[in-house]
């Protein structure tokens, strides 16, 4: 069964896992607000995947891509 969460929710796991983390609350809301993690709305809150957010998350460091968070125009 998939552990949804809310973005507050799964930045505070990502602390848990790396209290050293570089990213943000901000940062995390902004990329799944844009729709670069997948998410799923209900009312106002987004919920997130942990285990896609983990995967997602894996496969971002192991191929050496970056996150982008760059504003776009449309964030401006």
């Amino acid at each position: 069964m998939a552990k949804y969460r809310t973005i507050q929710q799964a930045f505070e796991s990502i602390k848990a896992f790396d209290v050293d983390t570089a990213i943000t609350y901000h940062a995390l809301r902004q990329l799944v607000v844009s729709g670069r993690i997948p998410s799923m709305r209900v009312g106002k809150k987004y919920l997130i995947d942990l285990d896609v957010l983990a995967d997602l998350l894996n496969t971002q460091v192991s191929q050496h891509r970056s996150l982008d968070f760059t504003p776009t125009q449309s964030d401006i």
